[in-house]
C-alpha cells in the first residue's frame, strides 16, 4: 500500500480513504488477472485451429499481457501468499487451469503429427516459464526491444521447441 500511496503523491493511511483495504484491492487486481488468463484460454480453444497456430497465438498473447500489465502481473506473483484463502485459491487454480490448457494444446499437436514432445507437462512448465514476467520488461523496457518483435520471438521459439525445428531470427532487434 506504501508503494501505490508513494505512487500516488499521497501517505498510505490517506489511501485508505480511497480503498477499502489492501485485501479489497488485491482481490480486485486478482480478479481482473485471472480474467485475462481465462480470456487467453477461450481464445485458444483445443480444435478452433491446428495447434500448432493456437500455440503461436497463446505465447503472443501471453507476452503482450505481461507488457501491458506488468504492475498487475508483479503484484500477483508477489502477493499471492498474502490474498484471503479463497482469493489465493482462485489463483492456484487458475494457475493449473492454465497449465493444464497449454498441456492440451500441446498434446493436441502431438497428436495431430506437429510437435514431437515426449513429455507435454514438462513442455507446459517450461512455455509458461520462458515468459516470465521480470524477463519480458526486461527485454522490452531495459533492452528496447519493441513488443511486436518480442512476441515473435517468444511464439517462434515456442513452436520450435515443441516441433523440434529451430526458430528463424533468433535475435529480436533492439532499438
Amino acid at each position: 500500500m506504501r508503494d501505490i500511496a508513494k505512487e500516488l503523491g499521497m501517505r498510505a493511511p490517506s489511501l485508505y480513504n480511497h480503498v477499502q483495504s489492501k485485501h479489497h484491492l488485491l482481490d480486485e487486481i486478482v480478479g481482473e488477472q485471472l480474467e485475462g488468463g481465462e480470456g487467453m484460454m477461450r481464445a485458444t480453444q483445443v480444435g478452433s485451429a491446428p495447434a500448432i497456430e493456437l500455440v503461436d497465438r497463446l505465447m503472443r498473447m501471453h507476452v503482450r499481457y505481461r507488457l501491458e500489465r506488468p504492475e498487475a502481473t508483479q503484484i500477483i506473483s508477489r502477493e499471492t501468499m498474502n490474498l484471503s484463502a479463497e482469493q489465493r485459491e482462485r489463483v492456484l487454480v487458475s494457475r493449473a487451469a492454465f497449465l493444464r490448457h497449454w498441456q492440451s494444446l500441446i498434446e493436441a499437436g502431438v497428436e495431430e503429427g506437429a510437435f514431437s514432445v515426449d513429455r507435454p507437462l514438462i513442455a507446459a512448465v517450461v512455455l509458461t516459464s520462458m515468459c516470465d514476467y521480470i524477463q519480458v520488461q526486461v527485454l522490452s523496457l531495459e533492452n528496447k526491444i519493441p513488443a511486436d518483435d518480442l512476441e515473435d520471438w517468444y511464439a517462434a521459439h515456442a513452436v520450435a521447441m515443441l516441433t523440434g525445428h529451430g526458430a528463424s531470427g533468433s535475435q529480436p532487434r533492439t532499438r
